[in-house]
C-alpha cells in the first residue's frame, strides 16, 4: 500500500501540471475565435446579423456531433478522449491557416470560419473531462488551479491581441491561433504520456504489494458501464432541465464574449479596450478558480450554482447601465462570483453525481446547453443590435439570465439526489 501511494503522489504534480496546460492552451483557442470573433469577422466585412448567423450556425453542429463523440470517448478503444483531441485540434489548425489566407468576405469565408468555430466549441467538454480521466490515476485533479492557468493564458493573451489587432490589423488573429493551437496538440500528448505512465507506475506498484494484487488492478483499471444518451436522459432528468436553465445562463456569457466588441464600440472604446476588458474579466476570476477545492469542501456545489446564476444575471445588468469603458470595467468585476464559479461547481456536481460511463455524457450535455444559448444569443444577437442597438440586447440578455437563474434555483437539488439515487441503484445492481 504504501508503495502505491508513493507512486501515485509522484504523479500528481505531473498530471495537475499537464491538466493546467491543457486548459491553458485551450483557453487562449478560445480567445481568439470566440471573443476576437465579431472584430475579426466586421473587418472581413459581414454585419452583426450574418456574424450571428454564423456562430448560431458553428453552435447548432458542434450541439449534433458532441454527443456522438463523447459516446466514443465513454467507450474508449481507437477513438479514446485523447485520440479525438488531437485530431480535433489538427483539423482546426487547417481551417485557421484559411482564415489566415482569406480576407475578404466571401462564403467560403463564411464556411471555414464556422468549422473552426464548431470544432473549437467541440474541444470544450472534453478539456473539461480530461480531469476524470486523470484521476483514474489515483491523483487528485484540482480542478479550480488546473482552470485558473486557462483564465491566466486568456487574459495575456487577450490584452496582448487587442493592442495587435488595434496596430496591425485583424489579421494577427487567425495567426496566433496557429501557434495556440499547436500548443493545444502538444499538450494534449504530453498529458496522454504522462497518464500512461502513471497507470503503469500504479498496476506496477499494487502487483508488487500482493499475490492477488494483479486482478484487483486489473479490476480497477476496467472501465465502468457505459450507458446509452436515451438511458442517460431518464436517470438524470432533473439535470436535463437544470442545463436547460444553464442554457438561460449563458445566453448572457455568449452575448458578452460575442459582441463585446460592439457594445464597447457602443460607450465610444476600440479593440485596445475589448482586449482589457477581456483581460480583467479573466484576471479577475483566477483567485475563485484556485480557491474552488477549499469552497467547495464548505458548501454543496448546488447553492453555489445558484449563486453563481443569479451573478451573471447582476453581471448582465451592470454592462446595460454602463455610461462608459470604465463602467464596463468595473461589471467584470462580478466574474468571480459568476462564470468562475459555475464553471468548476458544474464540473464538480457532474464528476460527483455521475458514473464514470457517463460523465463525459454530462459533461457533454453541460456544454451543449451553453452552445444552444450561444445560438440564440448568436442569432438573436445579430438581429437586435442591427435593429435596436446594443442596450436593446443588454436587456433582453438580464431578462433571459434571470430566468434561466430561477429554472437552475428550481430543480438543482433534484439533480444532485437524482445523481445520488442512480449510482446508488448502480452499485446494488451490478
Amino acid at each position: 500500500m504504501e508503495e502505491k501511494n508513493t507512486a501515485i503522489k509522484r504523479f500528481t504534480l505531473r498530471l495537475n501540471g499537464c491538466y493546467a496546460l491543457i486548459h491553458g492552451s485551450y483557453w487562449m483557442l478560445y480567445g481568439v475565435l470566440c471573443s476576437f470573433s465579431s472584430l475579426l469577422l466586421l473587418s472581413r466585412g459581414f454585419s452583426n446579423s450574418e456574424i450571428g448567423l454564423m456562430l448560431a450556425l458553428s453552435n447548432l453542429a458542434a450541439v449534433l456531433v458532441q454527443p456522438f463523440l463523447a459516446d466514443l470517448a465513454d467507450k474508449g478503444g481507437r477513438f479514446g478522449i485523447f485520440r479525438q483531441m488531437r485530431i480535433m485540434a489538427a483539423a482546426c489548425m487547417l481551417l485557421c491557416a484559411g482564415l489566415l489566407i482569406l480576407r475578404s468576405r466571401s462564403m467560403f469565408l463564411a464556411v471555414v470560419f464556422c468549422l473552426a468555430f464548431a470544432v473549437m466549441m467541440v474541444l470544450q467538454p472534453f478539456a473539461n473531462a480530461v480531469g476524470g480521466r486523470l484521476e483514474e490515476t489515483g491523483s487528485h485533479i484540482n480542478f479550480g488551479v488546473c482552470r485558473s492557468v486557462g483564465s491566466l493564458t486568456y487574459a495575456v493573451l487577450c490584452a496582448v491581441l487587442g493592442r495587435l489587432a488595434e496596430d496591425n490589423g485583424t489579421w494577427v488573429l487567425p495567426a496566433a491561433g496557429e501557434l495556440v493551437l499547436a500548443a493545444v496538440i502538444a499538450s494534449v500528448v504530453i498529458t496522454e504520456r504522462t497518464k500512461n505512465a502513471a497507470m503503469a507506475a500504479k498496476t506496477a506498484s499494487e502487483e508488487a504489494g500482493s499475490p492477488g494484487a494483479q486482478g484487483s488492478a486489473a479490476a480497477a483499471q476496467e472501465p465502468e458501464r457505459a450507458i446509452g444518451l436515451g438511458e442517460f436522459a431518464r436517470r438524470h432528468r432533473f439535470f436535463i432541465i437544470a442545463s436547460i436553465g444553464t442554457m438561460g445562463v449563458y445566453f448572457s456569457n455568449s452575448i458578452l464574449n460575442t459582441y463585446m466588441a460592439q457594445i464597447v464600440m457602443n460607450v465610444g472604446g476600440d479593440a485596445s479596450n475589448l482586449g482589457n476588458i477581456f483581460f480583467i474579466l479573466a484576471f479577475v476570476e483566477i483567485p475563485t478558480m484556485v480557491l474552488f477545492d477549499r469552497l467547495a469542501r464548505r458548501f454543496r456545489c448546488g447553492p453555489m450554482l445558484i449563486v453563481a446564476a443569479f451573478a451573471f444575471a447582476a453581471k448582465m445588468a451592470l454592462c446595460l447601465i454602463a455610461k462608459n469603458v470604465t463602467m464596463l470595467f468595473i461589471a467584470q468585476f462580478m466574474q468571480p462570483f459568476s462564470f468562475a464559479l459555475f464553471l468548476p461547481a458544474m464540473v464538480r456536481f457532474i464528476d460527483d453525481s455521475m458514473e464514470k460511463g457517463e460523465a463525459v455524457k454530462g459533461h457533454t450535455v453541460f456544454t451543449a446547453m451553453t452552445m444552444v444559448g450561444g445560438i440564440f444569443a448568436s442569432v438573436l444577437g445579430g438581429i437586435v443590435l442591427d435593429a435596436s442597438g446594443a442596450k436593446a440586447l443588454l436587456a433582453i440578455g438580464t431578462a433571459v439570465t434571470a430566468l434561466g437563474g430561477l429554472i437552475i434555483c428550481l430543480t438543482i437539488g433534484k439533480a444532485e439526489k437524482e445523481g445520488r439515487d442512480a449510482r446508488w441503484n448502480s452499485s446494488t445492481r451490478y
